[in-house]
């Protein structure tokens, strides 16, 4: 009878703890699974689900490992099972400043073809994010999940090793603690490439729909602002640093050419020239 007794308690307490691990708030995916916004991977990755758990070591710790002058990727999905505000902070402290993280907030897009979410764009957010589920600005009715992406930048002259760090959740009076491991390797990454990616865009005319608000605010004068360029420098910036090209052309389909572009004249009539 004892035997009995002590088999259905240690079966509830596996139970329990499994339970425990499948609840878990803080989640750390590989590059190429992406979460729906209720915890799920997405349809067309889950092939590869069974490599979900590919980034843990033995001490349930996200191992990371990635050359010089370059970035290593990875997800982190933030689970609540009820509407709650929470806070993530992800760092891996280096003196030097060599080892930098870029954490991105991804946005969910519904797809009326399948009707399901995607994460697409990614929003810039500080390394320390307060919010709360569902977000307030994605309006997801029943969000139960938020996923980041996170960019973990290695400079060219980093020492080689390990750097330690962590992924905190804090959520409901609890911390839930991801220790983060990233091994620096020898090998560099080249700064120029062998093939140059090259992103073409017919003028600027796309700029006015993506930024509808601050367009609004000042159309007569908004391709001409110093807010406009700031934006062209910003998707060079973005292209650059994802080792390619922003090849801006001047104008569009309809041969309009952008007023950016246009070079200033001066005179009339025949008289008419460029300055």
């Amino acid at each position: 009878m004892r035997r009995l007794q002590t088999r259905f308690v240690l079966l509830f307490l596996i139970a329990i703890y499994s339970q425990v691990l499948l609840a878990r708030d803080l989640q750390a995916l590989p590059e190429f699974l992406r979460s729906d916004p209720f915890g799920a991977i997405v349809a067309p990755d889950r092939s590869g689900a069974d490599l979900a758990s590919s980034l843990y070591g033995a001490k349930h710790q996200v191992v990371l490992t990635g050359c010089r002058g370059g970035y290593v990727s990875f997800h982190l999905v933030v689970k609540l099972p009820s509407p709650s505000t929470y806070t993530l902070d992800v760092t891996i402290p280096d003196p030097t400043n060599k080892v930098q993280i870029d954490l991105f907030r991804e946005w969910f897009h519904f797809t009326d073809s399948d009707k399901r979410y995607y994460p697409d764009a990614l929003i810039p957010v500080h390394a320390t994010y307060i919010s709360r589920l569902p977000e307030p600005d994605n309006r997801i009715t029943k969000q139960t999940a938020q996923a980041f992406w996170v960019d973990v930048y290695v400079a060219s002259d980093t020492r080689l090793g390990i750097f330690s760090g962590t992924a905190k959740l804090k959520a409901n009076s609890k911390i839930t603690t991801l220790p983060l491991q990233l091994t620096v390797l020898a090998c560099v990454i080249p700064g120029e490439d062998v093939v140059t990616i090259d992103h073409n865009s017919y003028g600027s005319s796309w700029l006015a729909q993506q930024f509808a608000g601050s367009y609004r605010r000042d159309p007569d004068q908004w391709f001409e602002s110093n807010q406009f360029f700031e934006l062209i420098h910003a998707y060079h910036r973005v292209f650059y640093e994802h080792r390619g090209i922003f090849h801006q052309l001047g104008y569009g389909h309809s041969g309009k050419v952008g007023p950016e572009f246009a070079p200033v004249l001066e005179g009339s009539g025949r008289a008419k020239h460029i300055t």
